[in-house]
């Protein structure tokens, strides 16, 4: 029908206003127009032989997410099949992208979170896949830094917060654009198809999950991405420490912007099959970091489909003025032998955190140890009045308990 409308009405180009789906329906079109051996869009999953380059499209980003602006990648849904698949091809690239922070402030809480992390899953995918080179690197690292400082704030409609998510998703478009993604895109595209989850929310389900699978593939990337967390003192930590501090981040983020923390409700077990098999044939598979398959991505779903993701996150939380972080409980961990979290309150919104030292049986102040260093789960840190806002990071989670 696009196609049809474009010729009718004499147009010499198209004006692509919206989200990744309004860009990437142009792409599409824009595409058959100038290559009508492609008519049927099915023909052009993957990387398709076009000639041609697109009608010229002129777009403009209304979200902070998918970065399609400045992608050579579509995506499009088969409704017949309930199915997504993925289209790359140079020669769909707008000629114009028009990146105006103004567009996106309408955006609702929701929406934002949703494509913020969505830009997440891009810079770290990018990052860490099997292309990625010292270039495509810049760009997602920063990224990344930008949507771990920004996000929390844009969800609250921050005026400067979104500007910078805006710039975070453009980045992140042009570093993934050359290099690919990996499995957690492969996984979420079904879950969009088959039951409309939100693309943004699908990856920010998946993506700690995912980011534990391909973890000893990644060789000191997650370090880097522990790092642009602002997580301190990357460089003393052994490698099980700072992926579990990147991981945690992660985690801890999409909490903090309300993202589910599991499929629960959202995928059917029955349909497992299915699911499983359209994301091991999505293209995006191809650039994991870790070779998959089938039965290994059936073994992800079914650990994303569990109760609690994460079993030492209680869900109960409420946000608190503090910073504007969400204050949890953290329950001991009993694998671990050296520390563990016990209690901590607030009074007067003076935060009092404390941690249980199993090995002597003594319970510990960290915010009274002023000066002095103090170690929880491997990582060495001043007290909590070195962190700005009173955050604190540690391998498994940023916590706040009262």
């Amino acid at each position: 029908a696009g196609v049809e409308k474009f010729k009718e009405s004499g147009a010499d180009y198209i004006i692509a206003i919206g989200g990744g789906s309004a860009m990437d329906c142009a792409k599409a079109v824009a595409i058959i127009i100038n290559n009508p051996e492609f008519s049927d869009v099915r023909s052009l999953e993957g990387v398709a032989d076009t000639k041609n380059k697109c009608v010229p499209i002129i777009a403009v980003a209304t979200t902070a997410g998918t970065a399609a602006e400045v992608t050579i990648n579509y995506v499009i849904t088969d409704a017949q099949k309930n199915r997504k698949f993925v289209c790359v091809d140079p020669h769909d690239m707008p000629i114009v992208a028009i990146v105006d922070p103004g567009m996106m402030m309408t955006m609702s809480k929701e929406l934002t979170a949703a494509t913020g992390m969505d830009a997440l899953t891009h810079a770290i995918e990018g990052f860490t896949t099997k292309a990625a080179w010292e270039m495509t690197d810049m760009f997602h690292l920063k990224a990344i830094e930008l949507i771990a400082k920004y996000l929390r704030k844009a969800v609250e409609n921050d005026k400067e917060a979104k500007e910078k998510m805006a710039l975070a998703s453009y980045l992140a478009g042009m570093g993934f654009s050359n290099v690919g993604l990996g499995i957690v895109h492969s996984m979420a595209h079904p879950l969009g198809a088959f039951y409309g989850t939100p693309h943004g929310v699908a990856n920010a389900i998946i993506l700690p999950t995912v980011m534990e699978y391909n973890a000893e593939y990644t060789g000191e990337k997650f370090r880097e991405i522990a790092k642009a967390f602002g997580i301190k003192h990357t460089r003393k930590m052994t490698p099980e420490e700072y992926r579990k501090a990147a991981v945690g981040a992660v985690r801890q983020l999409a909490h903090d912007v309300d993202i589910p923390e599991n499929l629960k409700g959202i995928m059917d077990i029955k349909d497992l099959d299915f699911i499983a098999e359209s994301a091991l044939n999505d293209v995006c598979t191809g650039g994991n970091p870790r070779d998959t398959n089938l039965e290994e991505i059936k073994e992800l779903y079914k650990k994303l489909e569990e109760k609690y993701q994460n079993k030492y996150l209680i869900p109960e939380a409420k946000k608190c003025k503090i910073g504007g972080y969400i204050p949890c409980t953290y329950e001991p961990n009993p694998d671990d032998t050296t520390f563990s979290q016990y209690e901590s309150n607030i009074n007067d919104m003076n935060l009092v955190l404390c941690y249980f030292d199993l090995k002597n049986k003594e319970l510990f102040k960290i915010s009274d140890a002023n000066n002095s260093e103090s170690v929880y789960w491997g990582i060495t840190a001043r007290s909590f009045k070195e962190a700005e806002n009173g955050r604190f990071f540690c391998p498994s989670q940023v916590v706040w308990a009262r």
